[in-house]
């Protein structure tokens, strides 16, 4: 992963990814904004993101979809954001759906290695 500016690729509520956007310019960072599952699996392909974000209580089936495409090709760091305790059972990085926008970039900040978080 590109640590110093790295590129997200975010996938959820259009609000929040403004707000992501924004704070991420203030690091130097770039984030990818698609409109749906396929156009994010487009950009994926484009530009290979160095961490994906999927915001999966926002759309749950598209969530799905693109998380199940992403992990059959092994993307990592995969951070699904989300209260759904289905996750949980998944090889990704998970946190609470009120994870603040400046909490996310700060784990993405410290990512290494996938890992495996409970909600509780």
């Amino acid at each position: 992963m590109t640590t110093e500016h790295p590129f997200i690729l975010f996938f959820g509520s259009p609000e929040r990814g403004q707000a992501l956007l924004k704070a991420a310019a203030t690091r130097d960072w770039w984030v990818y904004l698609p409109q749906d599952a396929s156009e994010a699996l487009g950009m994926y392909v484009t530009w290979m993101p160095d961490v994906v974000i999927i915001e999966a209580d926002d759309q749950p089936q598209a969530a799905a979809e693109l998380f199940l495409h992403l992990r059959s090709i092994r993307h990592e760091p995969l951070i699904i954001v989300s209260d759904d305790e289905q996750w949980l059972d998944q090889a990704a990085v998970v946190l609470p759906a009120d994870t603040t926008i400046a909490a996310l970039l700060d784990h993405v900040a410290t990512q290494d290695e996938p890992a495996l978080f409970s909600l509780s």
